[in-house]
């Protein structure tokens, strides 16, 4: 069966024009993590797209603009990206930056101070026409004085290690991965088109693991365990106020961590659809032993006028 790649940009209606749909482009690449607070998209349009002589591109494209992306094969197009226009070139062919839903975020001025509060009731207070989805846990006294609600999400995550992202115009906080999240399959030696994967036996892998545990006051209670000269990784706890209780739940994060497994990425077509925070069923007939599930931890989009469109799946933790 022969996949005819399609495109379809749209600009949404606005005080100084009409919506604006664009149906060929030059390029798209679209980056997406929980990692990231704000996922991001290029895009780059052709020249003959459309007719920059009569129109001035600032009357078409400005800072602000909301547009969606859809990308797909044979008239079968998914949303890819809903966003706001960051940045436009000057330059022909044009290039359009767009940053997700987080970019009105960073608009928004807060100067909150709250005792005894937990994620949810800070978020609502910060956050009241949004939807969020947060960990229900307790952070004690917060004071954010002069300042955005992007960049107290920041705070959040330097602080407290709680990654916050936008899922469409709902903020997620604290919940990286999901169990009822959707699962896509992957055959390494057929629905993939290259991999960067590097598969690791257990007994080959060494960790250090620096436990923190955050009261409710603030405070912070710490052990480590674990290889000393293995990589590190940081895990956040929240009101375990024992060090053997703390000691305890980081040895079973250990486990978790010190297992069979692959580690890196894979390139694959753009459908089947992905997402940062699904899961992945990785399976192969030439090692089947190897066959495991693992959340997708980031997803880089290609699509241009090679032609080619592609995701580049980041593997994290194993289900």
């Amino acid at each position: 069966m022969f996949y005819a790649m399609q495109s379809r940009l749209v600009f949404s209606a606005n005080s100084r024009r009409e919506e604006l749909v664009i149906q060929r482009v030059s390029s798209v690449e679209i980056e997406s993590s929980w990692k990231l607070l704000t996922d991001r998209a290029i895009i780059v349009l052709p020249r003959n797209t459309i007719d920059f002589d009569s129109k001035k591109v600032s009357e078409l494209f400005r800072v602000g603009d909301e547009c969606s992306i859809f990308l797909g094969y044979n008239g079968n197009l998914v949303q890819e990206f809903q966003g706001y226009v960051t940045k436009v070139s000057a330059d022909i062919p044009l290039m359009i930056k767009l940053e997700d839903e987080m970019w009105r975020l960073k608009q928004m001025p807060v100067n909150v101070s709250m005792k005894n509060a937990t994620l949810p009731e800070l978020l609502a207070k910060v956050l009241p026409s949004y939807k969020v989805d947060a960990l229900d846990i307790e952070l004690g006294t917060v004071r954010f004085p002069k300042t955005t609600v992007a960049q107290l999400l920041k705070r959040l995550q330097e602080d407290y290690s709680l990654y916050a992202y936008m899922k469409g115009k709902e903020l997620v906080c604290g919940k990286v991965y999901s169990d009822d999240s959707e699962t896509v399959n992957y055959g390494l030696e057929n629905n993939v088109i290259s991999t960067n994967l590097k598969y690791q036996n257990a007994e080959d892998i060494r960790i250090k693991i620096e436990a923190i545990s955050t009261q409710s006051d603030g405070s912070k209670l710490s052990v480590s365990i674990g290889d000393e000269d293995g990589e590190l990784r940081q895990l956040s706890y929240y009101n375990i106020t024992n060090k053997e209780e703390l000691k305890r739940l980081a040895e079973l994060d250990l486990l978790k961590y010190s297992r069979d497994g692959y580690e890196g990425d894979l390139t694959s077509f753009g459908l089947p659809v992905v997402r940062h925070g699904y899961k992945a069923n990785m399976t192969s007939t030439q090692y089947p032993e190897r066959n495991g599930r693992y959340y997708v931890e980031s997803v880089k989009i290609r699509f241009n006028d090679a032609p080619e469109y592609r995701r580049i799946v980041q593997i994290g933790e194993a289900v």
